[in-house]
């Protein structure tokens, strides 16, 4: 049924295409005025939150006219529908007809975050700073490039940028506390986990990681006490009694012995 569902809708809005390029014939409109309804069209199921349906209206304008900003929308789009190869090859079209469209290189890197090709993200975030079109979003971006790259060093640089536009995130300091963290500077992550609590008194993923930290420097009754808080606020950080929690745990250890080699290749002094 869903199935037959999405090909009748493909149906009904590939005809209400064809209808409106009959239209505008009909009407004596040249390509750039069918172009522009296809695309006000495309935005109109784009509002509506109806993604496939605005990303056959903008295919329909983009063989009328080509232009970046076009380019973008379907890209956006395949974006928001998590279809990433998609939504890189259409930001890449809009980045070749355009090379300064700042917002295309920040969206295309954030589809290259999602499909872990982290220096592609990278160049793509430093670009957007070449473009002078600066973000407190897109210092965070590019810090999580960074640190799937192992380079925690400029992850936490990236990151005091994003903090000094916005201070009131606790979680731009989660992350500035990880970087610390993989950077083997467990005072620093604590200073920073301890500031995203005063951000977010209810944000028991700090307390979790602020205890980790603070089990590194010796300090166990403390972690103790976070631990306990976080269990408070999350039950599923329960590692004894959770599968979840344990899961979480294995991840986590997991995704710090797959950055450590890279990050010892930038910074041999994390070894």
């Amino acid at each position: 049924m869903v199935v037959r569902h999405a090909k009748q809708q493909r149906r009904c809005v590939a005809g209400m295409i064809v209808s409106l390029g009959v239209l505008c014939l009909s009407a004596g409109l040249g390509c750039d005025s069918a172009a522009r309804l296809a695309e006000q069209q495309g935005d109109a199921f784009f509002a509506r939150g109806e993604l496939e349906a605005s990303i056959i209206a903008y295919g329909d304008a983009l063989r009328r006219v080509d232009s970046a900003e076009l380019y973008e929308k379907p890209g956006t789009a395949y974006l928001s529908r998590a279809e990433y190869q998609l939504s890189v090859a259409d930001f890449g079209q809009a980045v070749t007809l355009d090379p300064n469209i700042a917002s295309s290189f920040l969206k295309r890197g954030r589809a290259y975050l999602k499909l872990r090709k982290y220096q592609e993200a990278l160049t793509d975030f430093d670009r957007v700073l070449e473009l002078n079109d600066a973000s407190e979003g897109l210092y965070v971006y590019r810090a999580e490039a960074c640190m799937g790259l192992g380079d925690f060093e400029k992850a936490i640089l990236s990151l005091d940028e994003a903090i000094l536009l916005d201070s009131k995130k606790a979680a731009y300091f989660v992350l500035r506390a990880q970087a610390h963290h993989f950077q083997r500077e467990p005072d620093n992550a604590i200073g920073d986990f301890s500031r995203a609590i005063q951000v977010d008194p209810k944000s028991a993923y700090a307390y979790w990681n602020r205890a980790i930290s603070l089990d590194e420097v010796g300090r166990s009754p403390e972690a103790q006490k976070d631990r306990e808080r976080a269990i408070e606020l999350d039950s599923s950080l329960d590692v004894a009694n959770s599968d979840l929690g344990k899961r979480l745990l294995s991840e986590s250890r997991e995704s710090a012995d797959s950055l450590i080699p890279g990050a010892i290749r930038i910074n041999t002094r994390i070894q």
